[in-house]
């Protein structure tokens, strides 16, 4: 199927496991497990990585700091609020890039005592502060799927002119469906001189599949998590936006290969393992019982799967003798076995 809606360029992977993802409840990566996650995260070709939020000091900032002199520069960057003491944390820990959030949102302005002026008055003074101080600045638009894109529209006319990175439109809790994004983003792209990510939640279970269709509907980037971690229900997943892109034949710079090794070691940090049938990288899911299913295996390695695992250094293919299965099944489980 003809993918007319994507970008000419590749889109960039952005990936937030180490901060975003971390903010999973109950979970904390030592500094050391951060250090070699960064590593894994950027071998594996993500183009750029949301190492950490620097103001939180202490072993948050002595990794940064640590990164910032042991990775390349250009491809990590720190979060920071709309407020000076995070710029000069990020400065303190030898970030060269940063990513600037606030909510755009009546209600989560609100929440910080906040109104749409006072973001404006704030984003007056702080932005050119940033951009004197770091090489590139992105901004975040937090909760921007429960806000008018009227509202965001007139944010963005008042931007113009600020050599931004890029624009990140959040749905931060997970509400909205894929048909809303990409009426979303194609609004927002045809107004704004700015490239556009896009940051999913996954509460109502559609964060992958917005991500892929912001990236359907022009976006430049997406932002994503291994194995989905997050607060709540958790971001749109790593491994299965890739392989998305993959099977779609749209470039991007991550190994296939490296993504279940990935999906493996964070589940193991984490302690949560991976259930048999996530997609992509649970271990079962290219076991096979049907009888249907296994007789088509044989003939066609594509006739029941979207993809040959071996290739990208998934789970195996299997075969499973059962209560629908057939001859087939028990000549693909002795195939299976005799190799």
């Amino acid at each position: 199927m003809e993918q007319k809606g994507f970008p000419p360029a590749r889109p960039l992977i952005i990936d937030t496991t180490l901060r975003d993802g971390e903010q999973t409840p109950g979970l904390a990566f030592s500094m050391a497990e951060k250090i070699r996650l960064a590593s894994m995260l950027l071998d594996a070709g993500v183009d750029e990585i949301e190492a950490g939020i620097p103001v939180m000091g202490g072993e948050e900032a002595r990794y940064l700091r640590h990164i910032a002199k042991s990775l390349p520069k250009e491809r990590i960057f720190g979060w920071c609020r709309l407020h000076e003491k995070d710029l000069q944390a990020a400065e303190a820990c030898g970030m060269k890039r940063i990513h600037m959030a606030f909510p755009v949102s009546t209600r989560q302005l609100r929440v910080l005592g906040w109104d749409k002026a006072i973001l404006e008055t704030r984003l007056e003074t702080l932005l050119p502060l940033a951009l004197s101080r770091f090489e590139g600045v992105s901004l975040g638009f937090q909760d921007a799927t429960r806000t008018p894109v009227e509202d965001m529209l007139a944010l963005l006319e008042k931007l113009k002119g600020f050599p931004i990175r890029r624009i990140r439109i959040s749905d931060t809790v997970g509400v909205a469906s894929p048909l809303e994004i990409s009426r979303l983003i194609e609004i927002l792209k045809k107004k704004s001189p700015f490239d556009l990510e896009f940051h999913g939640h996954n509460d109502l279970g559609m964060a992958t599949a917005n991500a892929l269709t912001a990236l359907e509907s022009g976006a430049k980037a997406v932002s994503l998590t291994v194995n989905g971690l997050g607060e709540r229900a958790g971001n749109a997943r790593l491994e299965e936006l890739v392989m998305a892109l993959t099977l779609k034949k749209i470039p991007h710079g991550v190994n296939t290969k490296a993504l279940r090794p990935l999906s493996r070691h964070v589940a193991g940090l984490t302690g949560c393992p991976l259930p048999p049938d996530k997609p992509v990288t649970g271990g079962r899911v290219f076991t096979h019982e049907s009888g249907i299913h296994c007789h088509g295996q044989l003939r066609d390695p594509l006739s029941f799967q979207p993809m040959e695992p071996e290739i990208h250094g998934l789970a195996p293919v299997r075969f499973m003798a059962g209560k629908h299965g057939g001859r087939a099944s028990l000549v693909g489980e002795s195939l299976v076995g005799a190799n």
